[in-house]
């Protein structure tokens, strides 16, 4: 907007220049001609700009409407309908959930990396992890996001010594980026995006985690602490503070349904618990209340009403690149 009105700026202090140039010495009598041939020049000039105005501002709100009006994806389905958050909506507000995921993908340019392309499948778990956690708020829209780029296998190396004292390589199955050419990029593995939805009930979910990141960046990062705009005014920092404290001191101790990987910083600590929010909501509100009653109050839905904790649930594994080898070992399942 601010260029618009730089330009309207421009427009008026060249109607003004032309205004004095055209009258020059010329005597009083000779200066209202001289408006009128200005102002059939300028007059036309600013309706033009008034109409592309116009239109330029109604644009995203006619492409919305398209959108909105195109039938969801049948290719999407089978995999949306396969997601236990989506499986307790009721239908006005799953029906809200598939317009939000075609409005993200319509808005949100996806690519594969190399020569990756990704399936509908994959469109619709990414849809899926970006319109989920922004349920609470209808008009979310993910500006700090350009694209997101699909890459199977992950896309940065490293080593970790597991607790038998063996060496092994992992890749990182996400990434956003903060700054340089890759600000606003989101990088996900795919293929841990299908693993991680096909079993919620280990809390963990690549592509949760990383919006989780865009939506905590939103509001200035988690060091500065509450309150976010969500939260009632009487959460403070402090307050915060000891309870990310509280909670990492049960990872510590072995204590927790969390990932050791939340110990790595609160922006990280927040993205694990997020992930775990959305993914296995009962075992966080039956294992850390207190945990899952603030993200409750901060993302304004609580995905665990009316659901019950698993009797059995999955042993979570300790960090997400065990979890990576874990599933490399396994048969494939596709979605």
């Amino acid at each position: 907007m601010v260029w618009i009105l730089a330009v309207v700026v421009i427009l008026f202090v060249g109607l003004a220049a032309g205004l004095v140039a055209v009258s020059g010495a010329k005597p009083r009598t000779a200066h209202r001609e001289d408006w009128l041939r200005v102002a059939k020049v300028i007059i036309p000039a600013y309706g033009l700009m008034a109409l592309w105005l116009h239109w330029w501002i109604l644009r995203p709100s006619r492409r919305r409407r398209r959108v909105w009006l195109t039938p969801f994806p049948p290719e999407w389905e089978e995999t949306v309908s396969r997601i236990p958050y989506v499986q307790r909506l009721d239908p006005e507000r799953a029906n809200t959930l598939r317009q939000r995921m075609k409005l993200f993908v319509a808005e949100t340019p996806v690519y594969g990396a190399g020569a990756y392309q990704p399936s509908p499948a994959d469109i619709a778990r990414l849809a899926a992890a970006a319109v989920i956690p922004t349920m609470g708020f209808p008009e979310w829209e993910w500006w700090g996001l350009r694209e997101v780029i699909l890459r199977p296998g992950g896309y940065d190396k490293g080593e970790y010594v597991d607790d038998d004292g063996v060496v092994s390589e992992y890749e990182e199955s996400g990434m956003v980026g903060e700054e340089g050419v890759l600000n606003g990029v989101m990088m996900i593995a795919p293929d841990d995006l299908e693993y991680e939805f096909l079993r919620p009930e280990e809390g963990a979910n690549v592509g949760y985690h990383e919006f989780a990141h865009l939506f905590d960046a939103g509001y200035g990062g988690v060091a500065k602490g509450p309150p976010w705009p969500s939260l009632p005014q009487g959460v403070s920092k402090e307050a915060w503070g000891v309870l990310v404290k509280s909670e990492c001191g049960r990872i510590e101790n072995g204590d927790s349904l969390l990932d050791e990987y939340a110990l790595t910083n609160d922006a990280e600590f927040f993205a694990v618990a997020s992930e775990f929010f959305f993914s296995a909501p009962a075992r966080l509100r039956d294992g850390h209340p207190e945990l899952h009653r603030f993200l409750s109050e901060l993302y304004c839905q609580d995905p665990a009403a009316g659901v019950d904790a698993p009797e059995r649930a999955v042993k979570r594994v300790r960090a997400r690149r065990d979890r990576r080898h874990a599933r490399q070992r396994q048969p494939e399942i596709r979605g």
